[in-house]
C-alpha cells in the first residue's frame, strides 16, 4: 500500500509543474488585467470562450497549457479570458462585437483597442503565428485610420491594397473599400478565374461592387468551392448577411442596413415584411436610437394587427409548412426513417411557436412595444396612450397562453397608471384578478399591483 501511495504521490508532485508550463491566465478583474498590461508594456491576449463550446476546450484543453504556448504567451502579454455569457464577460463580449466561439482578441491596453482578432481553434504552430501576427500589427507604425487615408490617396497601389486587406482582416474591420478599388483598379474585363477567386477569398459583406461582380457570376464561384456551406446563396444568406448588419450597426449607417433587404426578401418568401420589422429594430435597439426604435414598433404593430383571425391563421400554416419542410430536410440529413420523421414532425406541430409563428410574432411585437414605452417614454402622454391602446389590441388576440395575457394586463395597468388614470388602473387591475380569481389562478402579481397604486409607488 505504502508503495502506490508513494507512486501516487510522485503522479501528483508533476501535475503542479506541468500545469505551470502552460499559459498563465490573470484572475482578476478586466479592469486589473489592463492596469497590469499597462504597467509592464504589453499587450492582453484575451480568449473570449463559452462553456458549451466544443472548439473552446479543446484550446483550454490541448494548446493552452503546452509548454510553447506558454513560453511565447507569458512573455508576450498579458493574458486572461471571459464566459462570453456570465458576468464581466458579457460585456466585454459585447464591447468587442463577439459573436463566434471561441475568438481570440490581441488588444493594446493604452486604449483598449483591437490589434488582431480571429476567430476559431487551432493547433499549437498556428496558434503561435497569431501571436506573431499580433506583434507585427502592434508595432505596426501605421494607424488604422492612417491605412485608411493612405489607400484613398493612392488606390492604384494594388501591393498596399493588399496590406490595406490584410490589416482590416486580422482587426475585424470591413475591406469594402478596398473591394471597390481592385474591382475598379486591378480587375479584368470580364474578370479572370483569378479575379473571381481573389473576390470570394476576401468579400464579406453586400456593401461592395465585389458582391455584384460575384453574383453575376455565382456559377464560376461556386465551381471553386468544393464546401457546399460555402457556396454563394449559403454567403449570401449568413456569413454576408451577418457581417453587413454588423457593418451597419458599427457605421449606424442605414444605407448599409438597406443592402440587407433584397436578400431578407429573397430568403423569406412568407412574412420578409414582419422580418424586416425585426431586423430593423435590432439596428436602432443596437445603435441606442430611441425614436426610431418606438416608430419601428408603430409600424409594426399596426401591420400585424390588420390581420384578421383568418387570415392570421392562414399564415399560421404557411410558417408552419416552410418550418416543417426545413425539418424535414434536417431528419433527412441525419438518416432517420420515414416513421421517425413523421412522429417527430408530428411532436414539432405541438409547439406554438411552431405552429402559430405568426400570431406569436404578432404578440411579441405588441408586447416588445408596450414594455419599451414603459422602459423608455413613461412620461410621454403620446406614447403611454398608445401603449395602453396596444394592450387591448394585444388582449383581443391572445387566447393560447396565461403568461402572454398577463403580461398585456400588467403593461396596460401601468401605463394608465403613469398616464395619470390611477382609478382606471385600479379598475382593470380588480377585474383582472376578479377573472383569475374564476379560473382559480394565482393573482398575487395583480394584487401587490392593487396596493402599489393605492399608495401611489408603482
Amino acid at each position: 500500500m505504502k508503495k502506490y501511495l508513494g507512486l501516487i504521490l510522485l503522479l501528483f508532485s508533476f501535475l503542479p509543474l506541468s500545469w505551470s508550463q502552460g499559459i498563465n491566465f490573470e484572475t482578476g478583474t478586466w479592469k486589473d488585467v489592463v492596469a497590469k498590461a499597462q504597467k509592464e508594456n504589453k499587450m492582453i491576449y484575451l480568449d473570449v470562450y463559452t462553456t458549451w463550446c466544443g472548439p473552446c476546450k479543446m484550446m483550454s484543453n490541448n494548446i493552452f497549457p503546452t509548454k510553447e504556448a506558454g513560453d511565447k504567451y507569458n512573455a508576450l502579454f498579458i493574458n486572461y479570458k471571459v464566459d462570453a455569457e456570465k458576468g464581466e464577460g458579457k460585456d466585454i463580449a459585447r464591447k468587442y462585437g463577439v459573436g463566434s466561439y471561441p475568438t481570440n482578441l490581441y488588444i493594446n491596453p493604452k486604449d483598449e483597442s483591437v490589434v488582431y482578432r480571429i476567430a476559431g481553434a487551432c493547433g499549437v504552430e498556428e496558434f503561435l503565428k497569431r501571436a506573431d501576427i499580433a506583434m507585427l500589427d502592434f508595432n505596426d507604425p501605421l494607424t488604422w485610420e492612417e491605412y485608411q487615408q493612405k489607400l484613398k490617396k493612392n488606390p492604384k497601389d494594388y501591393n498596399f491594397l493588399l496590406l490595406y486587406i490584410g490589416k482590416a482582416e486580422r482587426l475585424g474591420k470591413d475591406n469594402d473599400l478596398a473591394l471597390d478599388y481592385y474591382v475598379e483598379q486591378h480587375m479584368s474585363l470580364p474578370p479572370h478565374d483569378s479575379n473571381i477567386y481573389f473576390l470570394v477569398m476576401h468579400t464579406k459583406t453586400f456593401d461592395n461592387k465585389a458582391y455584384k461582380i460575384l453574383g453575376a457570376n455565382k456559377e464560376r464561384m461556386d465551381a471553386m468551392i468544393k464546401n457546399p456551406k460555402d457556396k454563394f446563396e449559403e454567403r449570401e444568406k449568413s456569413y454576408w448577411f451577418q457581417n453587413t448588419m454588423k457593418k451597419a450597426v458599427e457605421l449606424k449607417d442605414e444605407k448599409v442596413l438597406l443592402s440587407i433587404k433584397p436578400i431578407l426578401t429573397k430568403y423569406n418568401k412568407i412574412d420578409s415584411t414582419g422580418k424586416w420589422f425585426w431586423l430593423k429594430e435590432y439596428y436602432y435597439r443596437s445603435i441606442d436610437d430611441k425614436k426610431s426604435q418606438i416608430n419601428n414598433y408603430q409600424s409594426a404593430i399596426k401591420y400585424y394587427t390588420e390581420f384578421s383571425l383568418k387570415e392570421r391563421q392562414k399564415m399560421d400554416s404557411l410558417m408552419w409548412l416552410e418550418n416543417a419542410k426545413m425539418l424535414q430536410a434536417q431528419y433527412v440529413s441525419q438518416r432517420m426513417q420515414e416513421a421517425d420523421i413523421t412522429k417527430q414532425l408530428n411532436a414539432q406541430k405541438t409547439k406554438p411557436e411552431m405552429s402559430s409563428g405568426f400570431t406569436i410574432g404578432t404578440l411579441n411585437n405588441i408586447l416588445n412595444g408596450s414594455e419599451y414605452v414603459l422602459a423608455n417614454f413613461q412620461k410621454d402622454k403620446k406614447w403611454l396612450t398608445q401603449a395602453v391602446k396596444w394592450c387591448d389590441e394585444g388582449l383581443e388576440i391572445v387566447d393560447m397562453n396565461q403568461t402572454v395575457w398577463e403580461k398585456f394586463n400588467v403593461n396596460k395597468i401601468k401605463s394608465l397608471f403613469f398616464l395619470g388614470k390611477k382609478e382606471d388602473a385600479l379598475k382593470w387591475a380588480e377585474g383582472v384578478v376578479k377573472t383569475l380569481d374564476q379560473k382559480q389562478k394565482n393573482t398575487k402579481t395583480f394584487q401587490d399591483l392593487i396596493t402599489q397604486i393605492k399608495e401611489g409607488k408603482l
